[in-house]
């Protein structure tokens, strides 16, 4: 998906934690300075407090701490309180705090992080209002991103330096520094079956790297199998060490844009596995938060007994649950927000479960492959990748063309918007009728002016649609019943776009016009009845072994004019395939060349055993081509 695909509410956002100091004892000063240093060869983020003396207070995890008065060294005097350690001192002057916030194991969302690739700690400041000032240096080739104030920046030795001067509201002052330098990670490159994927690390995570391993190399095989997709992006799966993930809610998440996964130094299994699923439930199968989310869980259930552990069970949502096509990408803000993300992934998950124990594992195979290739629900000759957007209504259709029984009821109930359950319902009612209709054509496809109407969802042109297609068969049945041979109209019924019953019920009265014998209204019928066609957006084709006969059968000037007017409502999208061709009276060409103007037109002829497309070097039918009564445009 664009942007971030996320999984896991952070603890800490769930019982509604963050960094808990009550703000920095005031330092008794007209101007207080505070400097932060991240020093990242050392592991450590060292911050100077310089103002007058007196006392501060010292943030959780504080160590290493020094002082000095007018330059000179002092023991302080450090008293331990319930929000935070003060550390005082009884001479006057100028007084110089120094200590050191180090670098730490812990994924929790307010620890230190300090190493050669990625940085991350939050700021406080110390002093009077208007009177206090911070100085924030990282090393100037770490890519910084500072949440919580706008700060001066410059350039100074190597360093990157953020600052802000006579800051009003130093007690409310919340600010926090990331910084990451991708090209310190440690690269390791990993393969499993055919499945390549690339492990980095921070400098000294050996351990971290061992775990990855050994949980992806069980993980993504089976993703693979029960997917039934060996490669879904096209490129090795990137698992990256973050703890940007925590830092905004979430225990880990996908970036699509660079197929990698982000998470901290002690993933859960369940969340690494769910990630890593996001390589196969992106936006190539959906534009669907529930459906990505969804699968991943449904999927990481299913991956985990290969791993060694007991998968949980999806829970019924409520009633009153939001339809999930209208959960989005929703920046966590209040704790409202926290527990509807954390019921929508719940939800999303036991509809995604439902929806595989009702199409089977096999059925969502085919499913996320039509998905993966836009192939449409309705996919048969001439339309098969479709441009619609993979939402609920896609997925609805692709799951219901592999043999879902359920998905009806599941998406109506659970997904979709209830305003769209008008939509839904007329949908069911087409869908009976596309299916008639599919019975109804001795194997033939429907056309593709009604597959397409049906997979845009636009059901009254797939509703007019399917009536011309049905009538049109009515005439196919009565030429069959005639004797006429129809398989020749095959290829042209199924590649119509546009209804063509007008123009059909003129050709039959060209036909019935003609004083010819049965047989040969028969054959004018079919010919009529195929130039109709193609000039609804169709293909004219009519095999015969001898073109002449049907070029001696009188027609009634008025009926032609009739059906050239009802063929000049239809144009011809696409030139007919150049194997076939045909021949047609040159007063019927005449006639309907007065009526369709401007209509791309294209008259090819058919031999028993065709020549193939034809040319002036190589062309047997040259002759026949010059003589009168023929023409070819």
């Amino acid at each position: 998906m664009s942007g971030w695909i996320r999984r896991g509410l952070a603890t800490a956002l769930l019982t509604g934690l963050a960094l808990t100091m009550t703000g920095p004892l005031p330092a008794h000063a007209a101007d207080t300075s505070t400097v932060y240093e991240a020093l990242v060869d050392e592991g450590i983020v060292r911050v100077t407090v310089s103002t007058a003396a007196g006392a501060i207070s010292l943030p959780p995890g504080a160590t290493n701490v020094s002082a000095t008065i007018d330059g000179e060294p002092v023991e302080p005097t450090i008293v331990e309180g319930p929000s935070a350690i003060g550390v005082g001192v009884d001479e006057p002057g100028a007084l110089v705090v120094a200590f050191d916030l180090p670098n730490s194991s812990s994924d929790a969302a307010d620890t230190i992080k300090a190493n050669a690739a990625y940085v991350w700690f939050p700021t406080w400041v110390w002093g009077d209002p208007g009177a206090a000032s911070v100085e924030i240096r990282v090393p100037s080739d770490f890519q910084i991103k500072v949440d919580g104030a706008v700060l001066e920046t410059a350039q100074v030795d190597g360093w990157t330096v953020m600052s802000a001067r006579e800051i009003t509201d130093p007690a409310g002052w919340d600010v926090t520094v990331s910084a990451r330098k991708d090209g310190s990670l440690v690269t390791e490159i990993a393969q499993v079956d055919d499945f390549t994927y690339v492990i980095r690390s921070w400098p000294g995570e050996d351990a971290w790297v061992t775990r990855m391993r050994s949980l992806l190399d069980l993980a993504l095989p089976e993703l693979a199998d029960l997917t039934g997709i060996d490669d879904p992006i096209g490129r090795p799966l990137v698992v990256a060490q973050s703890t940007d993930p925590q830092r905004n809610g979430f225990d880990g998440w996908y970036v699509a844009a660079t197929d990698t996964i982000e998470v901290g130094t002690d993933p859960d299994v369940h969340v690494l596995v769910h990630e890593a699923s996001h390589a196969w439930f992106n936006d190539t199968i959906t534009s669907e938060r529930w459906f990505a989310e969804g699968l991943a869980e449904a999927y990481t259930a299913l991956v985990e007994p290969a791993l060694g552990r007991t998968p949980g069970e999806p829970s019924e949502p409520p009633s009153e649950m939001i339809r999930l096509a209208e959960w989005d990408h929703t920046t966590l803000i209040d704790q409202t927000t926290v527990d509807m993300e954390r019921a929508a992934y719940a939800a999303s998950w036991w509809v995604v479960d439902a929806l595989v124990d009702d199409i089977g594992i096999d059925g969502m195979r085919g499913a996320l492959a039509d998905l993966a290739g836009r192939r449409s629900a309705y996919a048969g000759p001439g339309f098969t990748v479709t441009d619609t957007p993979a939402d609920w209504r896609r997925v609805l259709d692709v799951l219901d063309a592999n043999g879902a029984t359920a998905a009806d009821e599941i998406i109506g109930t659970r997904v979709a918007p209830v305003i769209d359950a008008p939509l839904l319902a007329t949908r069911a009612t087409l869908r009976e009728r596309y299916a008639a209709l599919a019975d109804d054509s001795l194997g033939w496809m429907p056309p593709i002016g009604v597959r397409t109407a049906m997979d845009e969802w636009n059901f009254t042109l797939a509703g007019d649609r399917i009536d011309a297609a049905f009538a049109f068969l009515a005439y196919r049945d009565g030429l069959v019943a005639d004797g006429a041979e129809v398989g020749s109209l095959r290829a042209s019924y199924e590649r119509a776009t546009t209804p063509v019953i007008p123009a059909v019920e003129a050709a039959s009265r060209v036909a019935e016009s003609s004083d010819a014998a049965p047989a040969g209204r028969t054959a004018l019928w079919t010919l009529t009845a195929i130039a109709a066609l193609a000039l609804g957006g169709w293909v004219i084709t009519r095999r015969q072994a001898q073109p002449a006969p049907i070029s001696t059968v009188p027609i009634d000037p008025s009926a032609v004019d009739e059906l050239g007017s009802q063929m000049a409502l239809f144009s011809l999208p696409t030139s007919p395939d150049p194997g076939r061709f045909t021949l047609i009276d040159l007063d019927v060409l005449a006639r309907l060349d007065e009526e369709l103007d401007g209509i791309e037109q294209q008259v090819l002829f058919e031999a028993p055993t065709p020549p193939g497309p034809i040319t002036a070097a190589a062309d047997p039918w040259a002759d026949v081509l010059k003589q009168p009564g023929t023409i070819r445009f």
